[in-house]
C-alpha cells in the first residue's frame, strides 16, 4: 500500500465487539480487496488481489450454503423432536431494510410503495428529533407476513424510484436498524465484479490507518466545499442525530482544507451517519464520511 492508494468502495461490518472494515482499493499496481479486523486496538489486516476476488466470493458462498444448511438441519430436528413432522421452511427473514429514503417519505409511502410485492404488516421510518423537530434519518425497515414475501420485495423493488430517490434494500439481519451495531448478527459478503473508475481523491483521504484507532461517535467528513462552515457541517450532519461539534479544518489564513469533523452525542449515530451520508452533496461537493482516527 502505499499514499498514492485511491479508495473505490468501503464498508463497516460490527459484529459484536468487533470492527470488520471491507474496502475496494487501486494504486498502481491495480486494484485490490482490504479486509480490516478490529477489536480495541488490536488491528489485523488481509489484502486479496483483484484476481482472488472472485476465488473469495465463491469460498464465501459455500460457507454461508454450509452454514444455513446446518442451522436449517437444526431447526429440522427440533421440529421433528416435538412434532414428529420434518420441517423444510428455511430460517430467514420476513423483514426488509430499506436505506436512501426520502426525508419527506412517510411511513404511509412506505407501505404502499412496497404493498406490491406482498402483505406489509408494518412499515417503520427511523427517526430523530432536530430542535424539537421529529425527522426522518432516511433509513426504515418493513415488515411482511411471509418470508416469501421479503424476498420477492428485495428482488422486485431495489434500486427503485420513491419519492424522487433510488432507494436499496436487503434483508434485515437484525431486530432494528439501530440495534445493529451491537446485535451478533451473520457475516455476508456480496462482491459483485463490475468496472468502476474511481474518482480523483486526495493523497492524504488514502492514508493507511491499520495501527490507529476509530474515536466513537465521530466521522471524519472529506471533499467539502470551500464555502462549507461549521454552522452548514453541523446543520447538514444534525439529520441523524444531536452533534456536539462539528468543525472544518482551516489553514492559518483562514482557508479551508475542504475537510472536517463532526462529533455526535450518540456513538451509534455516528454509523448512522457513514451509512447514510457518505456520497451525499453538501453545498454542491459530493462529501465521503468516514471513521475518524486519532
Amino acid at each position: 500500500m502505499s499514499a498514492d492508494d485511491q479508495d473505490i468502495f468501503s464498508t463497516m461490518i460490527r459484529v459484536e465487539n468487533k470492527d470488520l472494515f471491507v474496502d475496494l482499493k487501486k494504486n498502481n499496481a491495480g486494484k485490490y480487496l482490504k479486509i480490516s479486523e478490529r477489536k480495541g486496538t488490536m488491528r489485523n489486516t488481509i489484502l486479496v488481489p483483484v484476481s482472488g476476488i472472485q476465488k473469495l466470493q465463491a469460498a464465501l458462498e459455500e460457507i454461508v450454503a454450509i452454514a444455513g444448511a446446518k442451522k436449517t438441519a437444526k431447526s429440522t430436528q427440533k421440529n421433528t423432536a416435538s412434532t414428529g413432522v420434518a420441517s423444510s421452511v428455511p430460517v430467514s427473514s420476513n423483514k426488509v431494510f430499506v436505506r436512501e429514503l426520502s426525508y419527506a417519505t412517510t411511513e404511509d409511502i412506505l407501505s404502499n410503495h412496497f404493498s406490491s410485492a406482498g402483505n406489509v404488516v408494518s412499515a417503520t421510518i427511523l427517526q430523530t428529533t432536530r430542535r424539537g423537530k421529529t425527522i426522518s434519518k432516511g433509513i426504515g425497515l418493513v415488515e411482511f407476513t411471509s418470508v416469501e414475501e421479503a424476498e420477492a420485495a428485495i428482488k422486485a423493488l431495489n434500486n427503485t424510484e420513491l419519492d424522487g430517490r433510488k432507494i436499496s434494500c436487503r434483508a434485515d439481519r437484525e431486530p432494528t436498524p439501530r440495534e445493529s451495531t451491537t446485535t451478533t448478527s451473520p457475516i455476508v459478503v456480496n462482491i459483485v465484479s463490475k468496472s468502476v473508475e474511481p474518482k480523483k481523491v486526495n493523497k492524504k483521504d488514502s492514508i493507511d490507518h491499520s495501527n490507529r484507532v476509530p474515536v466513537p461517535g465521530t466521522v471524519y467528513v472529506t471533499s467539502l466545499s470551500g464555502d462549507t462552515t461549521d454552522e452548514t457541517l453541523s446543520l447538514f450532519f444534525s439529520v441523524i442525530g444531536t452533534v456536539e461539534k462539528a468543525e472544518v479544518k482551516r489553514q492559518k489564513s483562514g482557508r479551508s482544507i475542504r475537510q472536517g469533523t463532526v462529533v455526535f452525542a450518540d456513538v451509534n449515530d455516528a454509523v448512522t451517519a457513514i451509512e447514510r451520508l457518505n456520497k451525499e452533496t453538501l453545498d454542491g461537493k459530493v462529501i465521503n464520511v468516514r471513521e475518524f482516527y486519532e
